[in-house]
């Protein structure tokens, strides 16, 4: 059995920190004893750029060249690398109007 911790912390931006982070707990089932602790956070962002990726080999054409996100937080991290590893896009540039560490992170590989 799991539990997710979520909080949200916006201050937490300024400080290059996530402002939304979560921590799960995983217990045994039958003694009800912690047996591990993971990091939410990383967890969230990889599953959701797992699944951006699924569904953008399912739906987009097999022949697209230009990717768009919005939202450059980690999970947009994250997705942009799942949509990468499948499609050579070419034509690659960005439209920042609120420059995040993640964004700034990015930037290399979006330009």
């Amino acid at each position: 059995m799991g539990v997710k911790i979520v909080s949200v912390y916006p201050n937490n931006i300024a400080k290059g920190i996530p402002s939304v982070p979560s921590t799960m707990v995983l217990i045994d089932d039958e003694t009800g004893q912690v047996i591990a602790l993971l990091d939410g956070t990383y967890l969230t962002q990889v599953r959701t750029g797992a699944v951006a990726g699924a569904a953008t080999d399912l739906l987009a054409r097999q022949d697209s060249k230009v990717f768009t996100i919005f939202g450059g937080g980690g999970r947009g991290e994250s997705q942009v690398d799942a949509v990468l590893a499948l499609f050579v896009i070419s034509n690659r540039f960005m439209s920042v109007i609120l420059m995040k560490p993640v964004v700034k992170r990015l930037r290399p590989t979006l330009l």
